[in-house]
């Protein structure tokens, strides 16, 4: 096992930043053992540093879907304009709670956070398509 240099340490500690990679890879890169790697990364530099890094990432990932807001509300209009035939064919407790749906995804309830919230409701809405399948499908076996 080599020695590792100072800028070989550098970049180690640049690139475990950057993410996507292992201990255990960086190790294998440089030719040391994870326990080396691991030493010269518990420090309260490199802790620093990675957790700038994720903070970096993580505004950089809000702002890209926050451009992207125009777009995926266009989409959902689409959808929503599709789906108008299907809504006006629904029962009542279908679009009564399609409406909670989308009203309660504009805010979280009960201290939920709205990511929270929209999950929620996703899976609400793939619950009640599957059923109103399940139920159009029975339909027409019913009338053959």
């Amino acid at each position: 096992m080599a020695k590792l240099t100072d800028r070989q340490r550098k970049q180690i500690i640049a690139e475990y930043a950057g993410g996507g990679i292992s201990q255990r890879e960086l190790a294998e890169r440089y030719q040391v053992t994870q326990k080396t790697i691991s030493k010269i990364l518990n420090t309260e530099e490199v802790y620093q540093k990675v957790s700038e890094k994720k903070d970096e990432n993580t505004r950089s990932m809000l702002a890209f879907l926050d451009s992207r807001k125009e777009k995926a509300q266009s989409l959902m209009d689409a959808i929503l304009d599709s789906a108008r035939s299907d809504i006006k064919k629904a029962p009542l407790r279908d679009k009564m709670g399609a409406f909670k749906i989308l009203s309660e995804s504009f805010g979280g309830k009960n201290g939920e956070s709205k990511d929270q919230a929209i999950t929620e409701h996703l899976k609400l809405m793939r619950d009640a398509f599957a059923r109103q399948t399940r139920e159009k499908a029975e339909e027409d076996d019913g009338d053959e």
